[in-house]
């Protein structure tokens, strides 16, 4: 993905987001100690706010979208 600064509005496959690197994502946010996602939630996520939402749920940044 060509994109330099994401915010949570965005849609990762409007992006150009490949499978793959949905994949990559979810393993970077199990590491960076948030609640990794399952497949199905990657691909239904409506934007990267609600990922966030999912993945970091207590965080305060995290609203649900």
């Amino acid at each position: 993905m060509p994109v330099e600064r994401l915010t949570p509005g965005q849609d990762l496959f409007a992006l150009g987001a490949t499978s793959r690197q949905l994949l990559r994502i979810a393993s970077r946010i199990a590491a960076d100690g948030g609640r990794e996602p399952s497949l199905e939630t990657l691909f239904t996520a409506a934007d990267l706010g609600a990922l966030a939402a999912f993945a970091y749920p207590a965080h305060p940044s995290a609203t649900t979208v």
